[in-house]
């Protein structure tokens, strides 16, 4: 197993949340991210097309799992505490709390897709 998927697990776990709920999260967040990091509703859109965006977006929202667990299971798993907790995990994964920045690699990437969709909409919609 993985440590992206163990530190699900212990999230799901530790909020007493669906592997469905967490699943959402991160789609959530993910195309929040795109779109706040962006600016741009179509850019954002496209570099979510893209697995390479995925892969290194579940990665980071991993990082912040493994660091609000560090911080908060001290608190241990007290059922009335659950839905204060995931509240905060929520919003740890907000856009404007992430100190999170795409690689070089994955924005070429996905400007060289955002550049090839332009093109071919382009020529969709040109008549001769």
């Amino acid at each position: 197993m993985n440590v992206i998927t163990q530190t699900k697990n212990k999230v799901v776990s530790f909020l007493g949340i669906t592997e469905e709920r967490y699943h959402e999260q991160v789609w959530e967040s993910g195309n929040a991210f795109a779109l706040y990091y962006t600016e741009d509703d179509l850019y954002a859109r496209l570099i979510t097309s893209t697995e390479a965006y995925w892969a290194w977006f579940e990665n980071q929202f991993s990082i912040i799992d493994e660091s609000f667990l560090r911080i908060h299971t001290y608190r241990g798993s007290d059922p009335s505490m659950r839905a204060a907790l995931a509240e905060l995990w929520r919003e740890s994964h907000e856009p404007e709390q992430m100190n999170a920045y795409p690689n070089s690699k994955l924005i070429r990437d996905s400007y060289d897709t955002m550049i090839s969709t332009v093109i071919t909409q382009s020529h969709a919609n040109t008549h001769y």
